[in-house]
């Protein structure tokens, strides 16, 4: 039986509501309709097929801060059947470079800011927007292109995305993003995210190389017709003033970006009465957070999830947020989750097991690589995460299974960071763990063993060391110098032991 068609959304919405807005830009306020957008999505799509040589299958990488022309290059490599990958621009060119190796790429676009970056990198074709003189000026391009017709062929098993995030050795692998995956995450979140479509409103601060700033609200208003409004990144006075206004319907960040909003001097008289959603993902909602909110009549509802799980898998509803402090929510409708031990057995209740979900939004699996890595027989996606659930239902993620923590809603893999720092020649050895802090959730703390004679490793040597090596979100933000590490019978070194010690 043939897969079920894939429709193709700006040509859909284009049609049924041409005078609505679709894609706003935050900083000069231009905005266009969904007639505007369909008619550059065709442009756009005719150049990378006729002038950068992009065919079915292919895969366009993107290396740029947020903008709207990062969603019309998302549409436009769909509707040519090429698969859109953005790339982390946090990420170094030794990290980048392992990315563009795996998914081998067709075209790299870029904006001005990450021209060098984008140049370091060896792709077969590039272009670029707000580059003058570039080879292949997008800006430019767009006025002379011819229009290429809407998609007919896709289907909702097909490839849409690659979404970059590291494996537990720390080296990148892309989750698939079927088109399949976007609809019933957009169908999982219309309840939770109250998207109506027309009229609605999202403000997307959070980066659009992230699963949750593409895929957790953007993507599933755009779907549903509404509108998003980009921000090139997060400012907390202008997100502030932004969200005051009366048309933003919906928001997404982390907890920080909402601490950092809730220190400023006009808090206090923002008037967030047209917010209708305020999404808390990549950490913890501690209570004076939520309350600060509450008390200007907005209630942060925390999720949880993954960029291979859609990546919606529980969600707080409105009525329960006051009454379950800390909590994720509930699992998404179309979304099935299981906690489990190491035997694979369910834990019972308020017991701590490891996250296993399925459903339509879950990714088939990674690029290039076998599925029966990441599942299990039942089609159940291993998650690596720790979770409880309460007699009531409700889900709190308590860990990690797997030897990561997440600092600004972003995973870091110890073992990618310890590889990199154990070549310093003052660290005979090093183990690094995740640590709480009040503005990004969790940092890094190396626990390192100086070599003998050698002058103790700082944490501005060490990150001297890794600059090039490692994004500087993954650099330890403390370092604890030890005479040896804890290990067990085996050798290994036992974390579990380390973060007791000197995790506080």
């Amino acid at each position: 039986m043939r897969p079920a068609p894939a429709t193709d959304w700006v040509a859909y919405n284009a049609r049924h509501h041409p005078d609505a807005p679709a894609l706003e830009d935050a900083a000069t306020g231009r905005a266009w309709t969904w007639r505007a957008t369909e008619d550059r999505v065709a442009r756009l799509a005719r150049v990378l097929a006729d002038r950068l040589g992009v065919r079915r299958g292919d895969r366009v990488a993107a290396l740029a801060h947020n903008d709207t022309r990062l969603l019309e290059l998302q549409f436009a490599c769909w509707r040519i059947g090429a698969i859109f990958v953005p790339l982390s621009w946090r990420l170094s060119v030794a990290e980048l470079e392992l990315c563009v190796a795996d998914c081998a790429p067709a075209a790299l676009v870029h904006d001005a800011a990450w021209a060098e970056k984008a140049h370091a990198l060896a792709v077969p074709a590039r272009a670029s927007w707000g580059t003058p003189g570039a080879e292949h000026d997008l800006d430019a391009a767009l006025d002379t292109a011819e229009r290429a017709p809407a998609a007919h062929d896709n289907t909702l098993d097909q490839p849409a995305q690659l979404l970059y995030t590291s494996g537990t050795t720390g080296r990148p692998k892309a989750a698939i993003i079927t088109f399949g995956t976007l609809v019933w995450n957009a169908v999982n979140m219309a309840g939770p995210a109250r998207v109506t479509g027309e009229g609605d409103r999202h403000l997307a601060a959070l980066p659009l190389f992230h699963a949750g700033g593409l895929n957790g609200v953007t993507n599933p208003m755009l779907l549903g017709g509404g509108c998003v409004r980009v921000a090139a990144g997060f400012d907390p006075e202008a997100t502030l003033a932004a969200l005051s206004e009366p048309g933003v319907t919906h928001f997404s960040g982390a907890p920080v970006m909402y601490l950092m909003m809730s220190g400023l001097p006009g808090f206090d008289r923002a008037d967030f009465s047209g917010l209708r959603y305020g999404q808390l993902g990549g950490g913890y909602l501690e209570a004076e957070l939520a309350g600060a909110y509450a008390e200007r009549g907005v209630p942060l509802l925390p999720s949880y999830g993954a960029t291979e799980m859609g990546p919606s898998v529980t969600s707080m509803t409105r009525g329960s947020a006051a009454g379950k402090i800390g909590s994720c929510g509930f699992p998404v409708r179309h979304t099935q989750l299981r906690l489990v031990d190491e035997s694979g057995r369910d834990v019972p209740e308020g017991a701590v097991g490891e996250a296993w979900v399925r459903g339509p939004s879950i990714t088939p699996g990674y690029w290039g690589r076998d599925p029966a890595e990441s599942f299990e027989p039942g089609g159940w996606f291993r998650s690596g995460d720790a979770l409880r659930m309460d007699a009531d239902g409700f889900c709190y993620v308590t860990g990690r299974l797997k030897d990561m923590y997440k600092s600004g809603g972003e995973n870091v893999f110890a073992a990618e960071v310890e590889d990199v720092l154990v070549g310093h020649p003052d660290v005979a050895e090093i183990a690094v763990i995740g640590v709480p802090d009040p503005k990004w959730g969790e940092v890094g703390r190396a626990v390192v063993v100086p070599r003998p004679g050698a002058p103790e490793p700082t944490v501005a040597a060490l990150a001297e060391f890794a600059a090039g090596k490692l994004a500087r979100f993954k650099l330890p933000h403390g370092v604890v110098c030890v005479e040896a590490l804890e290990r067990n019978g085996s050798g290994k070194v036992v974390k579990d032991v380390l973060r007791r010690k000197y995790g506080s």
